[in-house]
């Protein structure tokens, strides 16, 4: 480790003996290292430190040896005792860096420090100077404090040169006796030696260099001035590295990937028969078309070739496989063909339902997870080792499900209602009319009646789908719109009928709700009794009561709970205590408002409240 001594230039005191590869100053010193100048190669300035490269390789950090807002006040002097000492001057006489070094030779540094009180660098106007170069210190191990004779002829450039094919030395000729520095594309020493007495010289490297490297190489003289740099390019025997995001279009018409720019990529089948080849760009991407493209599932191997003839690895790609065949498809079990090995992958609507592996006959069979039965859609694809999928096949369930029963809006005249989408919805009439129409995207549909319908009389509404499964029929009673309501009418008790224009309110109430989405405000005056009674509906125990209407009153709470009380007809089941699944169907009555009525069962309907029953879809069976 080289030995650095440090001592203050305003008290002349030591302030640190160290060896090691650096010291760091805290105040304006002169920096003694103990080397000979003949054993440094290169002096170098890194931002605030400096940095001194011997020739054996090590290497000294002197940090914060130059000054960041103020002229640079710290002096470096070398010497190992045999041959005096030498002052690597970095500035001028007033204290602004120089471009290039300046050193000279010293008896002392007496020179270098303050003297007295003063802090004025009087020494520097009255010591000679020698002129060197860059930051390169070249001694002539010749001790002289005088004035030397100034050399700043540079020498001739370096000529013949050649770096070696293993990439480790540079060799050339030159000026006997200069040294010869070599440098990297960063400006780098990486290398240094003499030249001989025969003007040749053999600079050892400091490690290979093998990838068509620049570097630069000059000549510097016993007085420090250099010649111009040579730019000579090294061996390239590297490989370059494998290509890499290997991309093959579906269709086989195009290869892409990356690799080394300037490069050329080559694309071999599996025999090593050279199929296409393109260069890489400067963004480092490659895209090899083909004209006519590659078979499906098709083997290949594409690799990078340098302007030197170096050649990657290959790395291995594969066009992906051909599109499988549906030969069965049952909506449960599938079956078909693919190419031998790959794997069948089944898609509904993006998501995996199936996987099987094709057999060595290029054959699959599976069965899904779920079976299909409403007409979906499957897709189909076959996957290779490289998880390169290919083209989709589509195949169908078959459709075995009906559409719902449509759900119908009936006035006499006219029909409207939704069903499943494109369905054909046909209504039959009692009068044998028959319409039919086709239900649109959103499933809404609406068909005019030739013949209307008396309120009260029932048409049937079925929808059938494109595979022919037919819904169950809606029997969907007339009734007069809520948006004009007629006033009560005289009807009959539960009890008696009249067959010729009058059906049982049991009879009424019974069909209307087979289709309960349907306001059923307007039947109120078909329901009416002679006595103003409420019908109270249940579900599960399929219940229907009624009380009378004395015992509700528009003004008052209503108790579900002691209402129920008061039905003697009907028991409740055990399992059905759930007051929220219970309606309350209010008759109309000319002087009772009850809409207004606050009920406190969450599922709880007043029937001329004029809103839909759709709560009411539950209900399996009406008695009364």
């Amino acid at each position: 480790m080289a030995e650095i001594q440090i001592i203050a230039k305003d008290d002349h005191q030591v302030l640190a003996n160290i060896s090691g590869a650096g010291a760091k100053l805290q105040e304006s010193s002169v920096v003694l290292l103990k080397v000979s100048p003949e054993d440094v190669l290169v002096i170098q300035r890194d931002g605030i430190n400096i940095v001194i490269q011997l020739k054996n390789g090590e290497v000294i950090t002197i940090k914060k040896f130059f000054a960041e807002n103020t002229v640079t006040d710290n002096s470096l002097v070398l010497g190992d005792g045999s041959n005096g000492l030498t002052w690597a001057r970095m500035t001028d006489n007033e204290g602004v860096l120089l471009e290039q070094v300046k050193y000279q030779s010293l008896d002392n540094i007496d020179a270098l420090l303050y003297s007295g009180e003063s802090s004025n660098l009087l020494y520097w106007a009255a010591l000679p100077v020698a002129i060197g170069t860059g930051m390169i210190i070249h001694h002539n191990n010749k001790k002289d404090s005088s004035e030397p004779e100034l050399d700043h002829t540079k020498p001739t450039d370096p000529t013949n040169l050649s770096v070696s094919g293993d990439g480790k030395n540079v060799k050339g000729k030159g000026e006997a006796g200069a040294l010869v520095i070599v440098r990297d594309s960063n400006g780098k020493v990486i290398g240094s030696g003499t030249v001989n007495s025969k003007g040749d010289f053999d600079i050892k490297l400091d490690k290979p260099l093998t990838n068509g490297e620049k570097l630069k190489i000059s000549i510097q003289d016993a007085a420090g001035n250099i010649s111009g740099e040579v730019t000579i390019t090294a061996p390239d025997t590297t490989k370059p590295n494998d290509p890499t995001a290997i991309k093959v279009e579906l269709d086989g018409s195009k290869v892409s990937g990356k690799g080394e720019p300037g490069a050329e990529v080559i694309i071999k089948d599996k025999n090593g028969k050279e199929l296409g080849k393109a260069k890489v760009n400067d963004k480092g991407e490659f895209e090899v078309k083909f004209d006519p493209a590659l078979s499906a599932g098709q083997d290949i191997k594409v690799s990078i070739k340098d302007p030197s003839g170096n050649e990657s690895g290959s790395v291995a790609a594969k066009v992906a496989p051909n599109q499988p065949t549906i030969n069965h498809f049952d909506g449960h079990e599938l079956s078909g063909t693919a190419d031998a090995g790959t794997v069948i992958k089944v898609f509904v609507d993006g998501r995996l339902v199936g996987t099987i592996m094709v057999n060595s006959n290029g054959q699959y069979s599976l069965k899904l997870k779920e079976a299909l039965k409403n007409g979906e859609s499957i897709i189909v694809k076959a996957y290779d080792e490289y998880e390169n999928a290919s083209k989709g096949s589509e195949g169908w369930a078959p459709d075995t499900t009906a559409p719902i029963a449509p759900d119908v809006i009936f006035d006499g005249k006219v029909v409207q209602g939704k069903t499943e989408a494109g369905a054909k919805v046909i209504v039959k009439t009692p009068t044998g009319e028959e319409k039919t129409v086709f239900a649109g995207t959103d499933g809404s549909f609406k068909v005019t009646l030739d013949t209307p319908v008396n309120l009260g009389e029932s048409i049937d509404v079925t929808a059938t789908d494109k595979a022919g499964n037919t819904s169950e029929v809606s029997k969907v009673v007339a009734v007069k719109p809520s948006a004009e309501p007629d006033q009560p009418k005289e009807v009959l008790s539960d009890t008696d009928t009249d067959t010729d224009t009058e059906q049982s309110n049991a009879e009424i109430a019974q069909k209307s709700v087979q289709n309960l989405s349907q306001p059923l405000d307007m039947l109120a005056q078909d329901l009416a009794t002679e006595n103003d009674l409420f019908d109270v509906l249940g579900v599960s125990d399929r219940l229907a009561a009624q009380l009378p209407l004395s015992d509700l009153q528009s003004d008052d709470q209503v108790d579900i709970t002691s209402l129920l009380e008061e039905v003697q007809t009907k028991e409740f089941d055990d399992k059905f205590n759930d007051l929220s699944q219970l309606a309350v169907i209010q008759s109309q009555s000319s002087d009772t408002n009850i809409s207004d009525l606050a009920l406190k069962a969450e599922r709880l309907i007043i029937k001329d409240s004029f809103k839909p029953f759709d709560e009411l879809s539950q209900f399996e069976e009406l008695k009364f």
